[in-house]
């Protein structure tokens, strides 16, 4: 059930009429169980009883009569689901490659498991280092599989929304009016940018090396707006609709691509996930209270584990290794972003750092990667650009791309007062949201992990 889908405003809608009409806390406690559970349902009626599973471990860790073993246990059972139904095929193909005979499983992969296990992690440690209230089953169903970011986050921790749910959420026009209007700009993000572009990219990417340098040029960069706008686009969507519901989730994105290190990459990419790494294996590995040596492993075991998590395919290990290196290599020559000029300048090269690793994560295996990276350097062909329809398409796109980043960066949008001004920003939304829109409901990228 797309957001951008038929089905799913209507869900919302239904939803939304009954939530706002309920006379207690407790009936609103219900509504949103029973409401994420249909949602999820229709990904994948079968894997609606994995996700109860994971509720019920994470919400039995504070009743064990094991109490201080308990969590233990509980966060193992949890990784070993992940492991199980995300990492096994994986691992067992990578053995039998070494000779070793492994059974192979035929488990399908459930939507949205890393992102609802990592919840059901983050709870039961905070339940043990006592930052959160104990709560009864239907809190800890309705906070880890709340169904407007269950299937690719943010991840929210239970201390941002279990106090938001211990209280009846009355409608409010302003958090109505401004969750609308994040859901339109993550809706058009997603639909008139992301959508476009992947068009082009997924061309190039199909037979990595069979067209021109251009072309390669070209969907190397492009790569890189598509999948930020793809799942800023979602997580906007996400907290948008949260909102109208009376529910404030920090945001998830912060204009990564200005960033002038990889270290502030980080601080603005994926945060909810770049967070739950420090605070949940990074700090407690140690983090950098044990000495450099100590430190630069524990920044690689991180990122190497994070691009792990994003999926089961040695490309993701080099990706998020890639991305450990340059932080020990951040953190070992003491680099400071400059300002001016020289910002200006590592902002350019942080953004092509980021973007040459996009490239092991888009690709299947290193063969394609190779041969994408083999397709930029033919100096014969780099002018020669193929499908200029679309490639202008796109490049007007990228005009809109700066523009959104720009009213982003003061929330202009969520300002506005004037109904002459919020009319014109309609009928301007709408002319191109309905011109560039692709409306083939495309998955998002991160549904997949």
């Amino acid at each position: 059930m797309l957001f951008n889908s038929f089905e799913y405003i209507l869900f919302y809608a239904v939803f939304f009429l009954a939530f706002f009409a309920a006379g207690n806390l407790r009936v609103q406690v219900l509504l949103i169980c029973a409401a994420s559970l249909y949602f999820y349902g229709a990904w994948s009626a079968a894997h609606v009883l994995l996700l109860l599973l994971v509720c019920a471990l994470a919400w039995s860790a504070q009743h064990s009569l094991l109490q201080r073993f308990a969590p233990v246990f509980q966060v193992a059972a949890l990784l070993s689901i992940l492991f199980v139904f995300k990492y096994y095929n994986f691992f067992a193909q990578s053995a039998e490659q070494l000779g070793l005979v492994v059974a192979a499983s035929t488990l399908v992969l459930p939507v949205g498991i890393s992102f609802y296990v990592f919840q059901a992690v983050s709870y039961v440690v905070d339940e043990k280092r006592q930052h959160i209230p104990r709560v009864g089953f239907a809190e800890t169903l309705a906070y880890i599989a709340f169904f407007p970011q269950l299937v690719a986050g943010p991840i929210v921790r239970a201390h941002v929304f279990l106090p938001q749910l211990q209280k009846k959420r009355v409608f409010n026009k302003y958090m109505f009016y401004t969750g609308m209007l994040l859901f339109a700009m993550g809706m058009f993000k997603k639909v008139v940018i992301a959508d476009n572009v992947g068009l082009f990219v997924d061309i190039v990417y199909e037979i990595p090396g069979a067209t021109t340098a251009g072309n390669h040029v070209l969907a190397f960069y492009l790569y890189a707006i598509q999948i930020y706008y793809d799942f800023c686009g979602y997580s906007e969507m996400a907290i948008g609709i949260a909102r109208t519901l009376g529910f404030k989730f920090p945001r998830n994105f912060a204009r990564p691509y200005l960033a002038a290190s990889i270290t502030e990459f980080w601080s603005r990419w994926h945060i909810s996930l770049s967070s739950w790494l420090r605070d949940y294996l990074y700090i407690p590995l140690g983090g950098n209270r044990r000495g450099r040596v100590r430190t630069y492993l524990n920044l690689a075991i991180v990122m190497l584990l994070g691009g792990l998590w994003h999926g089961a395919a040695w490309t993701f290990v080099v990706w998020g290794g890639i991305h450990g290196a340059l932080l020990v290599a951040e953190r070992m020559l003491k680099y400071r972003p400059a300002t001016g000029v020289a910002r200006l300048a590592a902002i350019i090269v942080t953004f092509h750092l980021v973007a040459i690793s996009w490239v092991f994560f888009r690709s299947p295996d290193f063969a394609s990667a190779g041969l994408f990276f083999r397709g930029m350097l033919d100096v014969s062909s780099l002018a020669i650009v193929t499908y200029k329809f679309a490639v202008a398409k796109c490049l007007l796109l990228v005009v809109l791309f700066v523009i959104i980043e720009h009213f982003s960066r003061h929330r202009t949008f969520l300002s506005l007062r004037s109904k002459t001004t919020l009319l014109t920003g309609i009928v301007i939304y709408g002319f191109f949201f309905f011109l560039f829109g692709n409306f083939e409901k495309s998955p998002f990228i991160y549904f997949q992990f």
